[in-house]
C-alpha cells in the first residue's frame, strides 16, 4: 500500500465524517423548524418531551453510526486505520457512546492511532464505565490489579 493510498483514506474518512456531522446538524435543524412551527403544542409538556427524546435518539443514532465507522477503520488492518478511526471514536464518545469512550480509551492507552496519554485514557474508561460499558470496566480493574501487584513488589 503506498503512501497516496493512506493518504486517499484519510480524505475520505474525513469527507464521510464530514457528511455524517452535516446530517446530524440537518437532524437538529429540522427537529427545531418542527418546533417553531408548532408553538402551541409545545406549551405542553408531554410534547415538549417528546421533541427533546426525538432529538436525543437521533442523536443516539448518530453516535452509533460513528461508531460503527471507527471501528470499521481499526478492523480494516490498513497502515493509517487507527489515525483515521480516532477522530470518529472522539465524536462519538461525546455524542454520548460508551463503547466509543471505551475503545478510545484502549487507543490511547496504547497510543494507537495518537500520541500515547495514559491519564486520557484513563479518563475515557472511566466515563464509558459509568455507562456501563463492560470492556472499560474491565480494562480498569485490569489496570487497578496491576497497580496493586506492583505495591508488593
Amino acid at each position: 500500500m503506498s503512501d497516496f493510498d493512506g493518504l486517499f483514506a484519510q480524505d475520505a474518512g474525513a469527507a464521510l465524517l464530514d457528511k455524517v456531522i452535516r446530517r446530524l446538524i440537518s437532524d437538529v435543524q429540522d427537529c427545531e423548524l418542527a418546533a417553531e412551527r408548532n408553538t402551541t403544542l409545545l406549551r405542553d409538556m408531554a410534547a415538549a418531551r417528546l421533541v427533546c427524546r426525538t432529538m436525543r435518539a437521533a442523536v443516539t443514532r448518530q453516535a452509533d453510526v460513528l461508531y460503527k465507522i471507527g471501528e470499521n477503520f481499526m478492523k480494516k488492518g490498513l497502515p493509517t486505520g487507527d489515525i483515521v478511526a480516532v477522530p470518529y471514536l472522539r465524536l462519538s464518545g461525546t455524542l454520548g457512546s460508551a463503547k466509543a469512550r471505551g475503545r478510545l480509551g484502549l487507543m490511547l492507552m496504547c497510543g494507537l492511532g495518537c500520541a500515547k496519554d495514559e491519564r486520557a485514557g484513563i479518563i475515557q474508561y472511566s466515563l464509558a464505565a459509568e455507562q456501563g460499558d463492560q470492556f472499560a470496566l474491565n480494562c480498569l480493574a485490569e489496570i487497578v490489579r496491576r497497580l496493586n501487584m506492583t505495591e508488593y513488589y
